[in-house]
C-alpha cells in the first residue's frame, strides 16, 4: 500500500503472480518460472511527461541489471507493456501508468 500522504510522483509494485516455466530435464534441471509484476507510476505533473520519464527510466535499470536468483544460471527480464492513464485522485488530476514486466528464471 501508498502511505497517506505520500508525496508525488511515486511508484507502487503489486500483483505479482507467477507459473511453472519447466523444461525437459526432470526434478533437478530444466526448473524454471516466470514471474508477473506490475508496477504503478502515480505522477501529478502537468501532461504525462514525467510519469513516462519515470517508465523510461526504470525500464533502462531493468534492462542493464544483473540480476541473480540462487540456484538459477539464467535470469532474464521483459518489459511487457503500459499505458497513461488520467485518473481524478482526490479530485486532482492523475497521470497513472500500470507497468507490466516479466521475469522469467531457468536452470
Amino acid at each position: 500500500d501508498v502511505p497517506d500522504g505520500q508525496a508525488y510522483p511515486h511508484v507502487l509494485v503489486s500483483h505479482a503472480h507467477e507459473k511453472p516455466w519447466h523444461t525437459m530435464g526432470g526434478a533437478t534441471v530444466g526448473l524454471g518460472w516466470q514471474v508477473g509484476v506490475r508496477l504503478h507510476i502515480y505522477s501529478r505533473y502537468q501532461g504525462d511527461k514525467q510519469a513516462l520519464d519515470i517508465l523510461e527510466r526504470i525500464v533502462t535499470l531493468l534492462n542493464f541489471a544483473i540480476l541473480t536468483v540462487t540456484g538459477y544460471p539464467s535470469v532474464f527480464c521483459e518489459y511487457i507493456t503500459g499505458r497513461v492513464l488520467v485518473e481524478d485522485v482526490e479530485k486532482i488530476e492523475t497521470r497513472h501508468i500500470p507497468a507490466e514486466f516479466k521475469v522469467s528464471v531457468h536452470q
